[in-house]
């Protein structure tokens, strides 16, 4: 069932029970759903609107947040945005699909999803932004992809359960608060490359028995590895 809607210039559809936003240059951006309780959303890689057919590349800003019902999700490989606190909350969900055409996360994207597992990060991706996976308490694993050189702030932030992370040799700093509380890491070689750790980087942190440091490392910043 599709639905137009014209507002502030925008068109906008729903299609299957959710919300799209059709942009100008025949893109469409997912708003959110008709209801916030649905438990299962699969994406399709274009809409239709009349006989005009748009691809679907982008998750929007606060699509999802709150959406404590939803379970799974499943991108389609057009999408290569999810903005910012796009899935904020959603504290049921336990499977996410990351596109492997992905460019940008945006801050906060997948924040307080408590139950999601693990997620795999293409090579794709140009930017992440601060606190994408934090409070992802599930996670027992992390990475950061090859394309990320300066680790945003609280990235993985209170990761409760967050066992390995795998940083490549591309990193030059380490955000403030980007393991705080990863009370579960046991070791960590920090790049060759890396000259900054921000400040409570690595607080709270107290699994840690093993700590490999740079020769070019030139700041540790306030409670860097304080616990």
């Amino acid at each position: 069932m599709l639905v137009p809607l014209i507002a502030f210039g925008q068109t906008t559809i729903t299609v299957d029970g959710i919300n799209y936003q059709l942009n100008d240059n025949g893109t469409a951006t997912v708003t959110g759903a008709e209801q916030n309780t649905i438990t299962k959303i699969d994406i399709p890689s274009s809409v239709k609107n009349g006989d005009k057919t748009y691809e679907v590349t982008t998750i929007g800003t606060k699509a999802f947040t709150g959406y404590s019902a939803l379970q799974t999700v499943k991108l389609p490989e057009s999408v290569t945005a999810i903005e910012y606190q796009a899935f904020t909350r959603c504290s049921n969900v336990t499977d996410i699909n990351i596109p492997a055409k992905i460019e940008s996360i945006g801050d906060m994207a997948f924040y307080r999803c408590q139950k999601l597992n693990n997620l795999s990060l293409p090579a794709s991706i140009k930017s992440i932004g601060e606190e994408a996976f934090s409070w992802c308490t599930n996670f027992t694993e992390g990475t950061v992809p090859p394309t990320i050189n300066v680790i945003p702030a609280g990235l993985y932030a209170s990761c409760t359960n967050l066992k390995k992370i795998t940083l490549h040799d591309n990193i030059t700093t380490i955000g403030n608060r980007a393991f705080y509380s990863c009370g579960k890491l046991t070791s960590i070689d920090i790049p060759s490359k890396v000259t900054l750790i921000g400040e409570s980087a690595f607080y709270s942190c107290n699994g840690l028995t093993q700590v490999i440091l740079p020769a070019v490392l030139d700041t540790i910043q306030l409670e860097g590895f304080d616990s």
